[in-house]
């Protein structure tokens, strides 16, 4: 299976860039559509649960840019992040994917995770599964998304 990758790029509070980096199924002339659907299913995902403001998608040759207006909120930090644990469907490998400046208002009450059960979580992790695949180019199960601190 060919895979190619895509990333959405979010601008924080201080002006500081991040970007989330997925692999997918590469784009052809037979899966462009379903594949375009599914990547604008994850933006949307992620945008539900980030402050940050999105500056610029990239998926299937396609390049958008937006205007590199910094969010409202302070809160809005690159180094507050959804850190997304998942397995391999196949092969049962761990591995993560990170979510700049993450909405803390999306945490569970009295818990450092998101609800992957219900409403936006659920959103997200349904979206991660169809559209992610694992570094062995399998699909993907979300296991948890929860708050994590970076220095980037």
């Amino acid at each position: 299976m060919a895979v190619a990758k895509s990333s959405i790029a979010y601008l924080d509070y201080g002006k500081e860039k991040s970007t989330v980096t997925m692999r997918a199924t590469a784009n052809t002339a037979a899966n462009f559509d379903a594949q375009e659907v599914l990547f604008q299913a994850v933006v949307a995902a992620i945008a539900a649960v980030t402050l940050g403001t999105k500056i610029k998608t990239e998926s299937g040759g396609n390049i958008v840019i937006f205007a590199e207006t910094p969010p409202a909120e302070q809160e809005a930090q690159r180094e507050n992040k959804w850190l997304v644990q998942y397995e391999d469907a196949t092969t049962h490998r761990n591995g993560t994917l990170e979510i700049p400046c993450m909405d803390f208002d999306q945490l569970e009450v009295n818990k450092e995770t998101l609800d992957i059960t219900a409403g936006v979580g659920l959103a997200l992790k349904n979206a991660l599964e169809a559209y992610h695949l694992s570094v062995e180019e399998n699909a993907i199960t979300v296991r948890a998304v929860t708050y994590v601190t970076r220095r980037t």
